[in-house]
């Protein structure tokens, strides 16, 4: 039989079937295995299903194996990960180039031409960083699956406490902004860096006290259900309402992205750390998003709501699950850190989009 498409509910058509070719006046059968053509529209796979055909006779009366496309690199990486933000415009533009002419040097005048004005972050976000992850995917040997022997870092409700209040000394005694963002650290567990790009006249929703984040790290935009001890501290703060970053520096003026983990924040933080007699190495920004996920799991117990809240697409959430206790949840929740019969997270509908 010759290649066929296939569709499941919900899934990409995908491609199986033989391939005949003639060889010293002989008809040789190539079968194919199932694979993906990275679609759910019928046309496109047709056309996938033609060229796969066409390389397939290729390779076996030459010996040489063709260059995939772009698109075909494209479809491998969707396959994969199940990421699909960004990738419109870039397969738009590459997918029937090959990929080995996707260089450094497209890249970069492309998405300077495509995003004309943009500011370089943006153009990154958009166009280098999602095109980068797909020629890694392709390029890059898979590593084998290793025992994680990393030390996971958090805080007790009672030192979270003490570093609430080192916050309020010396010339950020008056910063509106450094104690409610170090109180959101700690009770939402967003990365530093995402908690910055939050916009408070377009993503804040004190009234129904919900954020919406935008720009996560793995690109899955959600909504963030705020618990009442952060939805109080957000409450205080002088710019709600007003365009412009939500978390500000102790002069009100936006944090610089440094696209680094807590950058901003880092030198004040660690003084903090000091202050109440933690090593600021071992307690960098990053460990309040550990301390939340700790605290969540040890009220909750559920792992999937861990998951979902966290905003993980792979298996790191899990570590946390060997790090709660009863007594530690119990602790936070006398501290005002209180999970437990909350959604935390929720995707964002289109009416916030």
């Amino acid at each position: 039989m010759a290649l066929s498409l296939r569709k499941r509910p919900g899934r990409a058509f995908t491609i199986r079937g033989t391939v005949h070719i003639w060889r010293k006046g002989q008809r040789v059968s190539i079968p194919v295995p199932e694979q993906s053509t990275g679609t759910s529209d019928r046309g496109e796979a047709e056309a996938i299903k033609s060229r796969t055909e066409a390389q397939i006779r290729e390779e076996n009366l030459t010996g040489r194996r063709p260059v995939p496309t772009f698109g075909e690199w494209l479809a491998n990486y969707i396959e994969a990960t199940g990421q699909e933000r960004f990738l419109e415009r870039i397969l738009d533009h590459y997918e029937f180039l090959p990929a080995d002419e996707v260089t450094d040097e497209r890249i970069l005048e492309d998405g300077s031409r495509l995003f004309p004005g943009r500011k370089p972050a943006t153009i990154r976000r958009n166009w280098d960083t999602p095109i980068r992850a797909i020629i890694n995917h392709n390029t890059k040997p898979k590593r084998r699956q290793v025992e994680d022997t990393r030390r996971t870092y958090f805080f007790t409700p009672a030192q979270a406490e003490s570093l609430i209040l080192a916050y309020d000394t010396g010339r950020y005694k008056n910063d509106h902004w450094a104690r409610a963002h170090l109180t959101f650290l700690l009770g939402q567990g967003v990365r530093v860096g995402e908690s910055l790009a939050i916009d408070t006249a377009t993503d804040v929703f004190l009234d129904y006290r919900y954020v919406i984040v935008r720009n996560p790290k793995n690109g899955a935009q959600y909504r963030l259900n705020l618990i009442p001890r952060v939805t109080a501290a957000l409450s205080r703060l002088p710019n709600l309402g007003e365009p412009g970053p939500l978390f500000r520096r102790f002069d009100g003026r936006p944090f610089t992205d440094r696209h680094n983990r807590g950058g901003q924040i880092r030198n004040r933080f660690a003084r903090a750390v000091e202050e109440i007699g933690l090593d600021p190495l071992l307690y960098t920004p990053h460990v309040c998003r550990h301390t939340w996920a700790t605290w969540f799991y040890s009220q909750t117990r559920d792992p999937l709501a861990l998951k979902a809240a966290g905003g993980w697409k792979s298996r790191e959430y899990e570590r946390y699950i060997h790090l709660a206790s009863d007594t530690l949840g119990d602790e936070a929740r006398a501290h005002n850190w209180a999970f437990s019969g909350t959604s935390a997270v929720e995707t964002a509908t289109a009416e916030t989009n």
